[in-house]
């Protein structure tokens, strides 16, 4: 069930749409590619010929068009692959996502040759699964991340089998989708 409106702040909670999902796919490919592309030359002239550069968040922003970005940077925006591979399985590019302790491989997933070599027609084609596989998603990366957090404060130990990363990211992604935060920067991922 969805809330009209956010008691706390009166922001409207409305699901992501397919466009604006494939829009964001677009977003982290993008700079999950500039981690690994050192000078961008590729991946910009994509960016510029695509106008991705519009979906990108400011923080997005700031590091892909960075020509000196820091090792944390890398890091940081590396784990992004976890994120997109959420919404790549929102938009039903792989039939379940990997376990919480096995990272996206963006090599397997056929979709992403569509991303990148048939943008326009990715955009168009965009489908998002059903607001109930999605919400299901959701709950459960919101179980684990307050298994995670849980351990982490009260020093317990971890789940077994769970990457701390690869659930904060997932998580973030699958808030995103079901309509929480105003931009992709300030998604809240409260447990």
């Amino acid at each position: 069930m969805q809330p009209d409106a956010d008691a706390d702040d009166g922001f409207e909670i409305r699901p992501r749409s397919s466009l604006e999902a494939a829009q964001r796919v677009l977003a982290l490919a993008a700079v999950v590619d500039r981690v690994y592309e050192d000078p961008p030359t590729r991946v910009r002239t994509w960016v510029n010929t695509n106008k991705i550069a519009q979906h990108f968040s400011a923080e997005e922003r700031a590091f892909f068009f960075s020509d000196a970005i820091t090792e944390k940077q890398r890091v940081q925006f590396s784990w992004r692959t976890e994120a997109l591979g959420t919404l790549l399985w929102a938009l039903s590019a792989m039939k379940r996502m990997p376990s919480l302790n096995e990272k996206v491989n963006l090599s397997k997933i056929e979709m992403v040759q569509d991303v990148i070599l048939r943008t326009s027609d990715f955009l168009r084609d965009a489908v998002l699964r059903s607001d109930d596989e999605i919400h299901a998603l959701e709950e459960s990366m919101c179980d684990a991340h307050w298994l995670v957090r849980d351990a982490q404060i009260n020093g317990k130990k971890l789940p077994p089998k769970t990457n701390p990363g690869i659930v904060q990211e997932r998580r973030h992604a699958t808030c995103w989708l079901i309509g929480l935060g105003e931009t992709w920067d300030d998604v809240p991922t409260d447990t």
